[in-house]
């Protein structure tokens, strides 16, 4: 009946299905359950008989964990070395009986999983005017990629040396599709081991420079079941200021502008502006949040407090008064231009420009 438990397996967990999706990772999935399916101790991997080494290490950036989502039941196993297509059907996994199923049954160590199939997350490309690449799956409209082209080549119209030593560092823009999520990217995928909530995008830095975003951000789409969690905030312009700034403005030859983030983000520890909120976390979320409200699409607090995350102030003009050194530190990198449609306007609830006074 509907809303019952699901019924247990009586039969050991099993993969029913495998295939590459890049030169490094493959996928598992299973048909049930299990646990221990994201350690890559337990799994034996071999080309034409011979061990082939899987990533062990624990202490890599996050982008190369071994990885298992329960919700999809899929393990992603990335291999140390890259493969091309030859190894198809000549790759095999054995799954060891330390991954078991709810009731404490074990997979067959005797069963061999033959690799025979590859599939590419990304199938459709734009480029942005800048330069950029945009890539996404079949589940992502081309309207929704020319919509990220417009943000990004807003966001980058006024630095163009910026755009291309990006460019050279690799920077790439992965849409995930209405029906996809953050975690089907698959340099982002080790961010389902790590994080412990759904996201709708990461930004690209050095080591890994994919910036991930969700079309539903991108489009807007506040209705439904695929809307976005974050209705009045560009998920986009955040992620991608960190690209900006890390794959960016870190990596220019002449450093002025990056000595300029680093000034602003000192001068607001120090006079203790934006209290409360993760942006004064570290210098690259007071970098990414204030390009947010430079655009004007961050969102504002839900009581209009300091809440933790978010605070009261979310415009350039507010910004202009209450941190100066922030604002003169981005007009040296973005256009005075809003963003296009349909991020070119925001609600604010309360406008405090001109009255910084009555800041709670």
């Amino acid at each position: 009946m509907k809303g019952d438990p699901p019924m247990p397996h009586t039969n050991p967990p099993r993969v029913i299905f495998s295939q590459m999706i890049d030169s490094r990772r493959i996928e598992l999935y299973w048909d049930q359950e299990v646990k221990g399916a994201a350690d890559p101790r337990h799994f034996r991997l071999s080309l034409d008989g011979h061990p082939l080494p899987l990533m062990e290490r624990t202490d890599v950036e996050w982008n190369l964990l071994n990885v298992y989502e329960p919700i999809k039941k899929r393990s992603t196993l990335i291999t140390r070395e890259p493969l091309d297509f030859t190894v198809l059907g000549r790759l095999t996994i054995r799954a060891d009986s330390a991954i078991v199923n709810r009731q404490g049954q074990q997979a067959d160590p005797e069963v061999e999983i033959v690799v025979n199939n590859w599939h590419y997350q990304y199938t459709q490309f734009t480029n942005c005017h800048c330069g950029i690449p945009i890539e996404s799956s079949d589940d992502v409209k081309h309207h929704t990629r020319l919509l990220a082209a417009d943000l990004i080549d807003t966001m980058l119209s006024a630095s163009p040396q910026v755009a291309k030593t990006m460019i050279a560092e690799g920077a790439r823009v992965a849409i995930y599709g209405l029906h996809e999520d953050v975690y089907d990217i698959p340099e982002h995928r080790g961010g389902a081991q790590i994080m412990d909530r759904p996201v709708e995008g990461y930004g690209g830095m050095i080591g890994d420079p994919v910036t991930s975003i969700s079309a539903a951000n991108i489009e807007r789409i506040t209705e439904g079941v695929h809307q976005t969690r974050y209705p009045n905030e560009s998920i986009l312009a955040h992620e991608f200021g960190h690209a900006i700034h890390l794959l960016g403005i870190n990596r220019l030859e002449d450093q002025s502008l990056a000595h300029q983030i680093q000034t602003a983000y000192s001068h607001a520890q120090e006079t203790g502006l934006w209290p409360h909120t993760y942006l004064m976390g570290n210098i690259e979320e007071y970098f990414a949040t204030l390009t947010s409200k430079w655009f004007n699409v961050m969102a504002e607090s839900a009581d209009d407090n300091w809440d933790g995350v978010r605070g009261p102030l979310n415009t350039r003009n507010e910004l202009r008064e209450y941190d100066p050194t922030g604002y003169d530190m981005l007009a040296d990198i973005y256009p005075q231009t809003a963003l296009p449609y349909p991020w070119n306007t925001n609600p604010v609830n309360h406008d405090y420009s001109g009255h910084m006074d009555q800041l709670p």
